[in-house]
């Protein structure tokens, strides 16, 4: 409320407004309640750009990480380059190394190869080949033979297994390479196919080599997840170069 007071100057009366204590706190009030707004806004703001800002950094850190371990778990390596660890439980991918190595001899089909000697081989009932097995990481090595009672060559044997995992339902199926090799000291036939194995939609690569000698078809498979391809690729390399006929 406005309060009027006449005050005296040169003899005249003059009236003055003046705005009592009440009035004054009611107008200081009007404002501040006007800035808090402004004041909730600008801390929302803030809040805001500082959760982002931990977000970031949170994903950032765990990419860097991430790249970090991956690097360390799955080192890349060419395809002509040797595999090498410290760890006694990785199998040995070049051919200096393949000292130690355990020898696999098939008395039925006559023929030896060599694996890694931590792989867990196992053999087959019928007597015509072996599987060898790691578990970290997950591959399987087969070697095996046959009567070639269609009278396959090795490119036709080659074929016929790309045709069959293709009936299966292999996904995204492609051949990688493929081409002329020795086996044993007799022409053979490589090839290295990826694909993605259902049910559970695993990237896996597989290569495989086929010799026919005597009417016999030999035949060495390599099994591991794609990922992995390149750090052992050497490694099947090495084993089937092992195959000797007897």
């Amino acid at each position: 409320m406005k309060e009027d007071k006449k005050i005296h100057i040169n003899g005249r009366h003059i009236k003055v407004h003046s705005v009592n204590d009440k009035a004054k706190k009611t107008q200081v009030d009007n404002i501040s309640t006007k800035d808090e707004p402004k004041k909730d806004k600008s801390y929302k703001t803030l809040l805001i750009i500082l959760i982002i800002v931990v977000v970031v950094m949170i994903i950032a850190f765990g990419l860097v990480f991430y790249f970090i371990y991956k690097n360390k778990s799955n080192p890349t390596l060419s395809p002509s380059a040797s595999t090498s660890s410290s760890q006694t439980d990785t199998p040995t991918a070049s051919p200096k190394k393949r000292v130690g190595w355990q020898t696999y001899t098939n008395s039925r089909f006559s023929y030896s190869i060599e694996a890694p000697p931590n792989l867990e081989k196992t053999e087959s009932i019928n007597g015509d080949g072996a599987s060898f097995t790691n578990w970290d990481p997950p591959m399987t090595i087969r070697v095996w033979a046959a009567d070639n009672s269609l009278g396959l060559t090795a490119q036709q044997a080659i074929d016929s297994d790309k045709q069959s995992l293709q009936k299966e339902g292999m996904e995204n199926f492609r051949v990688i390479v493929e081409g002329p090799i020795e086996m044993g000291g007799e022409p053979a036939i490589e090839s290295v196919w990826q694909y993605i194995a259902p049910p559970m939609g695993d990237a896996a690569t597989s290569a495989r080599a086929y010799v026919v000698k005597n009417n016999i078809v030999y035949s060495i498979e390599f099994l591991i997840d794609t990922s992995r391809w390149d750090s052992y690729s050497t490694m099947f390399d090495d084993v089937f170069t092992s195959f000797k006929f007897l």
